[in-house]
């Protein structure tokens, strides 16, 4: 009897340390449970940050090759901002040796037109002196019909003089399209040779009495 009480006494110990260990097992399977979750969220959460760090790697890949492909297009823009200014600086001096070119052929326009303006005035000039000369020849010519006593010889010594005169006359007119100094050469000429003649003719004439006188003998003789 006392056996079986201490028996059971052992087994009623054994039962409470199996029950004992049961629930230390079942306390380690609940943590061993906590630590295996949490085990598994650390992993989930590692494989997170893996595919978070794999796709920051594929967008810092994409990204380094954008930034290259971008400081091509920005060497490419430098190059052609460098070419365009280049060519803006060639148009700029071209463009201010056309103004240059402009400039020089608005004087040359100006000047032509003052010599245009010049050319009228002496042709202008031209035409008056002309009018002049040819009525100052129309009252030689009258003058030397007034003068029938002259000889033959007096008469065509005074038509040469006059074609003389109207040759020079002449040659100032063309000259005096040169410049003003011609111009005026041209006057004084003419007036000259008008005085000239004029007083030629009216010595002529004032003699003419005698010539006729010195001549009629032989004119007598002659015929």
């Amino acid at each position: 009897t006392r056996e079986l009480a201490r028996l059971e006494a052992e087994a009623a110990k054994q039962r409470s340390a199996a029950a004992a260990s049961a629930e230390a097992l079942r306390a380690k399977e609940v943590e061993h449970g906590v630590l295996r979750e949490e085990y598994e969220t650390v992993c989930k959460e590692v494989d997170d940050a893996q595919e978070a760090a794999d796709k920051a790697s594929q967008q810092y890949e994409l990204a380094a090759s954008q930034l290259r492909v971008r400081e091509q297009e920005l060497a490419g823009l430098r190059k052609q901002h460098g070419e365009e200014s280049g060519r803006a600086s060639r148009l700029s001096m071209s463009v201010k040796n056309r103004d240059a070119q402009i400039e020089v052929l608005r004087q040359e326009m100006e000047v032509h037109r003052q010599g245009k303006e010049q050319a009228d005035r002496l042709c202008e000039e031209k035409e008056r002196f002309v009018q002049t000369l040819t009525s100052s020849m129309e009252s030689l010519k009258k003058t030397m019909n007034d003068l029938g006593e002259h000889s033959r010889d007096d008469m065509m010594s005074l038509q040469n003089r006059v074609a003389l005169a109207e040759a020079r006359a002449a040659e100032e007119a063309n000259a005096a399209k040169d410049g003003t100094r011609a111009r005026f050469a041209f006057g004084a000429a003419v007036e000259a040779e008008c005085k000239d003649t004029l007083g030629t003719l009216a010595g002529e004439n004032g003699n003419g009495g005698s010539r006729s006188a010195s001549v009629s003998p032989h004119s007598g003789s002659r015929t």
